[in-house]
């Protein structure tokens, strides 16, 4: 996991860019303007690596592997950068903090080996076995999973050769008898080949050689007892060429085999482990960190790799699955709330928070839903601040997000401050400028005011005031008329007076026809005189008329002289196109007009799932519009 460091980046770069380095300068600059530019990096960091100031390299790797810290290949040429300048305990010291920060990186682990067993094999006095052997199995611990880990145990078979630990060897390909990986079948041949060409009884872990020795030669002892009991009467045992002895050397060779055979149990298992897994693994073809988009066949790849892990896999290797694929997808967010949603059904809240905090600070800073996962995620464990600071610190990145004030307000209310979180809304809806976001914050805080403080004259009087800002916006109104439905008593006059405001706004034709639409539908359910009915129907009459007018002069074509084409070229060809027959749309004529107006009228024709037209319009469309 990525260790927190402090965050030194922003006086780094004020330091950086006053450099008086004529290459490096241009180069700072467009850092500046952006820490997160690639390309840029590539090129100001090999120059920075080959200045005589140390101070140049470190502080360029130090920004950068802030901003990219899964890019092992820097953390390589930066301890490379600080052996050549500082020495052995600051080289150490970048390599722990790389191998902290991706500990995944077989490649990483493999470099700072071999800086060690360099320094093992120069001064054995300051570099002893213990403390290299300590550093291999932290390697393998971290990465040794992973299926293109097999250099990785190679090293670290070959150095407990090297020193002459034989029996270290089997332990090593002992453990990789349960680990699939890409040369299983040759670790398992070098295996055999080991055990086979030395003393077994140098080879094999004590414990393991002793059992096995002991079952072996009690068999044996018991073979010959069976057939010495059948000589005959006064005829001596030790005085024959017993061809049943088994000599001690008989016995080691077949406790080597039953070692084999035991070994032998588990390769098939592995195999079979590995068959499972290998066109997943055959499928990835860029397993390290990098900016440049994956192919969508990569993506989908891993997305059923973990899908089969989480199923198949015991928790650690599932965990371990879920690392890899956020080094090769970690600008992907949706891998990020998958394996944080599988953290939670495992309910391993430390490692979740670890996953949340790398997701949101480092590598997807500016991705919205994430951030709100983890404020969410926060807020389950009981920590309403650190919920509140998530999404406090995603609104300065953000200051004209309609989206974030919400989420804050819906975080107050649910724990009780439901005074800040009306003054929340009210102060942004006093703030806003954009139409858009006036209306959007007056719709959030009308509903709140009804629905949370049950204060219904306070809500619509947000609504009257918002309309006065924007005095022809339909989601006013449709929200006004929905109020006025939603109240125990019917206000016939105030209802009435609603429709007749929005009949001589300046909405749109097409919502005045909806409008009248839902007039109609009022009248025949709750109004008192049959006037107002007649009178609702002779102008939803004509507001139809009106409506086709419009769209025949739109299906009009346009005269063209026949003439006035180039002789000689045929005339361009058009597809004929056939709209929905529909009253809004068919060229109006006498025979067919009452008919159209009697499908409008007829509210219980209108199409159910229409938000346009009929009784069952959905107001939550126009509110997200």
């Amino acid at each position: 996991m990525e260790v927190k460091t402090e965050n030194k980046s922003d006086n780094d770069l004020e330091l950086l860019f006053d450099t008086k380095d004529t290459e490096l300068k241009p180069l700072w600059i467009r850092i500046t303007r952006d820490k997160r530019d690639f390309q840029t990096w590539s090129k100001l960091l090999p120059l920075a690596c080959v200045k005589e100031s140390y101070d140049e390299g470190r502080g360029a790797f130090e920004i950068f592997l802030e901003t990219y810290p899964l890019c092992y290949g820097y953390w390589k040429k930066y301890s490379d950068l600080t052996k050549r300048k500082c020495g052995v305990d600051m080289t150490i010291e970048i390599f722990e903090r790389g191998v902290k920060t991706i500990p995944l990186s077989v490649d990483l682990w493999v470099h700072y080996l071999n800086f060690t067993v360099d320094r093992f094999e120069a001064n054995a006095e300051t570099v002893n076995t213990q403390h290299v052997r300590k550093l291999f199995n932290r390697a393998v611990d971290a990465c040794g999973l992973d299926y293109r880990s097999d250099k990785l145990w190679d090293m670290f078979v070959n150095w407990e050769k090297s020193i002459d630990e034989a029996k270290n060897v089997t332990v090593i390909y002992d453990r990789l008898l349960s680990i699939p990986t890409q040369q299983y079948s040759s670790n398992f041949e070098k295996l055999k080949e080991h055990l086979k060409q030395n003393e077994i009884n140098d080879v094999l872990p004590d414990e393991e050689y002793q059992n096995l020795y002991e079952v072996v030669a009690e068999r044996f002892k018991q073979e010959e007892d069976a057939n010495t009991s059948d000589l005959p009467p006064g005829i001596d045992a030790n005085e024959m060429d017993n061809d049943f002895s088994k000599s001690k050397i008989e016995i080691k060779n077949t406790v080597k085999q039953k070692a084999i055979e035991r070994r032998m149990h588990l390769f098939c298992n592995l195999e079979k482990e590995v068959n499972k897994i290998y066109a997943f693994e055959e499928g990835i073809k860029r397993a390290y960190f990098h900016v440049k988009p994956l192919e969508q066949g990569q993506l989908r790849n891993w997305r059923q790799y973990l899908d089969h892990a989480i199923e198949s896999f015991p928790s650690h290797r599932t965990v371990f699955l879920f690392e890899r694929a956020l080094i090769a997808c970690a600008l992907y967010e949706e891998f990020w709330i998958k394996y944080c949603d599988y953290l939670s059904q495992q309910k391993d809240v430390e490692l979740s928070r670890s996953v949340y905090y790398r997701a949101c600070i480092t590598h997807l800073p500016k991705r919205i839903s994430i951030h709100m996962q983890w404020a969410l995620f926060e807020e389950k464990q009981g920590d309403l601040d650190k919920a509140l600071k998530i999404i406090e610190d995603l609104e300065e990145k953000f200051p004209n997000s309609i989206v974030l004030p919400v989420r804050r307000a819906s975080l107050l209310r649910r724990h009780g401050d439901i005074e800040k979180a009306e003054a929340l809304l009210a102060e942004k809806l006093d703030s806003a400028n954009d139409v858009e976001q006036v209306v959007y914050f007056a719709l959030k805080l009308s509903r709140f005011q009804y629905k949370i403080l049950q204060k219904p004259s306070v809500a619509k009087e947000t609504l009257e005031k918002c309309l006065y800002r924007c005095p022809d916006n339909c989601k006013i109104y449709l929200q006004l008329l929905d109020f006025e439905y939603s109240q125990p008593q019917i206000d016939l006059t105030s209802i009435k007076n609603l429709f007749n405001r929005v009949f001589k706004s300046d909405v749109s034709p097409t919502m005045k026809l909806i409008f009248s639409q839902r007039r109609l539908e009022f009248l025949e359910d709750f109004g008192t005189d049959a006037e107002s009915l007649l009178a609702a129907q002779r102008e939803h009459k004509q507001i139809i008329k009106d409506q086709l007018t419009i769209m025949n002069d739109i299906k009009k074509p346009t005269n063209v002289r026949a003439d006035s084409y180039d002789a000689g070229q045929p005339q361009e060809k058009k597809p004929k196109v056939n709209p929905p027959a529909t009253a809004a749309t068919s060229q109006y004529n006498g025979s067919d007009y009452y008919t159209a107006w009697s499908n409008y009228y007829n509210y219980q024709n209108w199409p159910a799932t229409s938000t346009q037209s009929g009784s069952n319009y959905q107001y939550a469309y126009y509110a997200q519009q």
